[in-house]
């Protein structure tokens, strides 16, 4: 009996994999919406493109819901994606992503016509399905492009150049389509930044790479701030 414990394990391991569901399964009831919100996302970013004279004039959000916008997005009903990926959301290369939109993008790529007819049947059904339906239930997009990044950069003296990025900002209520607030926002590096360098890179890289990040965290910060002011918005990042 021993012997057999471990074939009937595989067997049991064989069928369980059988019964999963497979990418295409999860996916299917997503793909049209999807492709709807990614057409409406390229339109939108037609609008934002062609400057201010035709958009929206900024409303009160007063009948709408409070923007709720977290870091995961698992939990709340707003995104924060830059422009470029706002055009093209598969291949988009802003020059600083705050990564505040990760579930729609995710959800973007597996239900692109290059992924939506898997049959990989080795993913969490239930996370997949989290992922899709806060990316489908947005209520709210923030909008952000670059207007201007100076990244900070490591001088020879052990010192450091301060970094800065500049932003135009759109608020989008998704139902309406309505620009419910625009502003511009600034960032910039804190004064001191404490570096941790990896066995496996250089000091110079290494300090390098905490600037960069300490530039992006208060860039989001800096967001965040302004959410809350301007909308009384929700923010967890």
């Amino acid at each position: 009996m021993t012997a057999l414990r471990p074939l009937a394990v595989l067997m049991l391991s064989l069928a369980l994999n059988s019964c999963a569901e497979s990418h295409r399964d999860i996916v299917a009831p997503y793909v049209e919406g999807m492709d709807n919100m990614k057409e409406r996302w390229s339109a939108l970013a037609q609008r934002l493109e062609g400057g201010a004279e035709v958009l929206a004039q900024p409303t009160e959000p007063s009948d709408s819901p409070k923007l709720i916008l977290h870091g995961s997005g698992a939990l709340g009903n707003a995104g924060a994606v830059a422009l470029a990926h706002l055009k093209d959301p598969l291949n988009g290369e802003p020059p600083m992503d705050l990564g505040l939109a990760s579930n729609a993008l995710i959800a973007f790529s597996w239900t692109s016509e290059e992924r939506r007819e898997s049959s990989y049947n080795g993913g969490d059904a239930d996370g997949m399905r989290s992922t899709l339906d806060a990316a489908s239930n947005m209520k709210f997009l923030v909008v952000y492009e670059v207007s201007e990044h100076v990244p900070p950069r490591v001088l020879d003296d052990g010192t450091f150049a301060l970094g800065l990025a500049e932003f135009d900002v759109h608020v989008v209520d998704l139902e309406t389509q309505g620009i419910i607030a625009r502003f511009p926002l600034h960032a910039e590096s804190s004064d001191e930044v404490r570096a941790q360098v990896r066995s496996d890179e250089t000091k110079e890289t290494g300090v390098q790479r905490w600037l960069e990040s300490d530039l992006w965290s208060r860039a989001r910060e800096s967001l965040a701030a302004a959410l809350r002011d301007q909308l009384g918005a929700e923010v967890q990042l």
